[in-house]
């Protein structure tokens, strides 16, 4: 395998045959049959528009069936070159024994292997239609993300610790409901490439040089991870408006590989929740309420509130905002400890956002019930 990369030939083909095709791409997530079963539903529309995932049966999205090793590589591909280049690579040598280079995959994993993001299992053999785990994918993102993989001990014995460790750095587990050492489904998949997307792309000033002692192969003298950074405002703001202590905005991946999508972050949904707004090639594809710091489904103490986000000193009604359903309502209560005061009630989904930095608080109540009893009245007889 140590030549694999001399003998892979990987040329740009002008057609494929149809056979060779993916499904065709949704024009929206919405359109998937099953899209009530997505949870992730910001990640899996966004990547969707984007055209990095699609259908399994161009139909439906499928969320809960599990993320193979060769999907896994055209994902990948899609973000790094785009869905329509991915699409026509080929390679005219089977990249591994039990990967053809007629098949649908094959381009995209000659690809990756080339790119050292992905490697087969040291006997020739990639293992195409095996299940990734989050630490395999995490592994395969950060390296698109820039990161060198033996610098950053991404290989050996401790490759899944040092992964976990690096991937939730660089945020790639946000949003995850799962272990990185289960394996994936397809939407905990798109959670984790939309989460790369966003990520800081990274490069060294220096890899320095590897040092083989036995088996076992060394990096000295590398310099330390860097954010990625431009000089030029309108091409590294689309995502992240983030700088570095000397000035320069930080790109992200989306920022260099996929400029047509953009965030509005700081916008409000409906219920003037904190939200960010997405578009691709500037058609709108939704605004997705932000995580809160706490949720609650019944009524609650302000001291609950108090006590749940850890605070030690009260926050004045002066700087908390209240929305009912979308309205600006007056809060008349000091969010202090111990308070009886109750907010919420059954039916109200009341998500709570704090501004540690500010020491400010919103509270966003929804009424989640249909109607609402304004009387009840003894039947009469007529």
């Amino acid at each position: 395998m140590k030549n694999l990369k001399k003998v892979l030939s990987l040329v740009l083909a002008l057609a494929m045959a149809l056979s060779l095709m993916t499904a065709a791409f949704a024009a929206d997530a919405s359109d998937y049959k099953d899209y009530s079963k997505v949870t992730y539903k910001e990640a899996v529309d966004v990547m969707t528009a984007a055209g990095i995932f699609n259908g399994g049966d161009g139909n439906n999205f499928n969320p809960d069936a599990t993320l193979n090793r060769e999907q896994a590589a055209k994902i990948i591909t899609y973000m790094l070159v785009g869905q329509e280049a991915a699409d026509k690579l080929v390679t005219t040598i089977a990249p591994y024994s039990d990967v053809a280079a007629n098949r649908w995959s094959a381009g995209s994993i000659a690809y990756c292997t080339n790119e050292g993001i992905i490697a087969g299992d040291g006997n020739g053999r990639f293992n195409p239609t095996a299940p990734v785990l989050g630490t395999q994918f995490a592994k395969m993102l950060l390296v698109a993300l820039g990161y060198d993989a033996k610098i950053e001990n991404l290989v050996g014995n401790s490759w899944a610790i040092n992964t976990a460790k690096l991937a939730a750095s660089a945020g790639l587990d946000k949003g995850l409901d799962v272990s990185l050492s289960a394996a994936l489904t397809r939407e905990q998949a798109a959670q984790m490439a939309f989460n790369a997307m966003k990520a800081t792309l990274v490069e060294y000033e220096d890899k320095g040089g590897d040092i083989i002692i036995g088996d076992i192969t060394i990096n000295n003298g590398a310099t330390k991870a860097t954010p990625v950074t431009s000089k030029v405002k309108a091409e590294s703001t689309n995502i992240s408006a983030e700088k570095t202590t000397d000035g320069l905005w930080t790109v992200e991946f989306a920022e260099k590989y996929c400029k047509d999508l953009k965030v509005t972050a700081n916008d409000t949904d409906a219920f003037e929740r904190p939200a960010s707004t997405w578009k691709y090639k500037n058609a709108e594809i939704g605004t997705y309420a932000d995580e809160a710091d706490l949720t609650y489904t019944d009524e609650t103490k302000i001291g609950t509130i108090y006590t749940d986000l850890g605070l030690s000193d009260g926050i004045d009604n002066a700087d908390v905002t209240l929305y009912v359903d979308g309205r600006l309502t007056a809060f008349p209560n000091d969010i202090v400890k111990g308070s009886r005061v109750e907010v919420g009630g059954e039916g109200v989904l009341l998500d709570v956002y704090y501004d540690d930095e500010a020491d400010t608080l919103t509270l966003v109540e929804v009424n989640t019930y249909v109607g609402q009893v304004a009387a009840v009245r003894a039947a009469s007889t007529t």
